[in-house]
């Protein structure tokens, strides 16, 4: 029963009609969705710094047609024709005639010859102790060159003979092996402008240095990595020196291609890029005689050079 003088109250209507003139039905909100348990991220530690970018990492192993053979005390330069400069190494024993074998030093390659019996004078021979099993079954590689090759010595004049002809050969100049007292693993330079990189004999380290200029490092930069007597040398002789680790790009027999980054303004610097392989090389200055051939790439400038690596004795030797 309705009292006397009301209306029926609004939502009556809605209930009888569904629907309430002029007004939108309410929108009931759908249920919110349960999140889920809260993960938080937690930080990851950067990576610590790896031994080899901090140079603490193995030298790089140099193949042996790198090296001079043992107790070897000078390379003698021969001078033969039709042209061609040849630089060589003797093993050397206890006595001045006991030469075992040598290494020889074309401009592309290096090749190791044994000491065989010679009726006069001295005769070397490539691959001399390789059976003639080994040499038909073609398990000795030979090198370009290397087929035949023999060496006969007769005092300063030699006769050098392979399968592609003979050369006729006499003994023109001699550098006495003598590494510095730092005993580096190997040290290239060149120059105009001047540079140098010494590579150490335990860790991938290198120290180069440049004339003033061929390297555009602050000051900040380069005296963390120098010594003091490093320092006072650069500043007298107007040369910069800084330490770099260096990592190594390419291994193979004929070559060693290493990599390193300089520093610049604390930030990542101009590549450097150091190629070394074995042949024989000629300062452009001087024309001492080494067994190595460098190139040095520093920001796309290639710098040609020379090198050398070294052999110290030990026990065994």
């Amino acid at each position: 029963m309705l009292l006397a003088g009301c209306t029926s109250l609004p939502w009556s209507q809605d209930a009888a009609s569904g629907t309430d003139a002029g007004q939108p039905p309410l929108k009931v909100p759908a249920p919110a969705q349960d999140p889920g348990p809260v993960v938080h991220e937690v930080a990851k530690k950067p990576a610590p710094p790896s031994a080899e970018s901090l140079g603490k990492a193995a030298a790089v192993t140099l193949p042996s047609n790198f090296l001079p053979p043992p107790r070897a005390s000078e390379y003698q330069v021969w001078r033969c024709t039709p042209a061609q400069d040849l630089l060589m190494a003797f093993s050397e024993g206890d006595s001045e005639a006991s030469h075992d074998w040598l290494r020889l030093w074309s401009r592309r390659h290096a090749y190791t010859l044994e000491r065989v019996v010679s009726a006069s004078g001295e005769r070397y021979q490539a691959n001399a102790g390789a059976s003639p099993a080994e040499k038909a079954s073609g398990d000795v590689k030979a090198l370009p060159g290397e087929e035949g090759l023999e060496v006969w010595f007769k005092g300063s004049e030699a006769m050098l003979q392979n399968a592609r002809g003979n050369l006729e050969c006499v003994q023109d100049d001699r550098r006495v092996i003598h590494p510095t007292t730092q005993k580096p693993l190997l040290v290239a330079q060149g120059n105009e402008p001047g540079w140098q990189v010494s590579l150490d004999s335990e860790h991938n380290l290198l120290t180069l240095t440049a004339m003033q200029g061929l390297l555009e490092l602050p000051h900040e930069a380069q005296a963390s990595e120098r010594s003091a007597e490093a320092e006072a040398g650069a500043r007298s002789s107007g040369v910069q020196v800084v330490k770099l680790p260096y990592r190594v790009a390419r291994e193979a027999n004929d070559s060693r291609v290493l990599k390193a980054q300089l520093p610049a303004d604390g930030k990542q610097g101009e590549p450097l890029q150091l190629v070394v392989a074995p042949g024989a090389c000629f300062d452009s200055m001087q024309g001492a005689p080494y067994p190595l051939t460098a190139t040095l790439t520093i920001a796309g400038q290639e710098l040609k050079g020379c090198g050398e690596a070294f052999r110290y004795q030990s026990a065994v030797e």
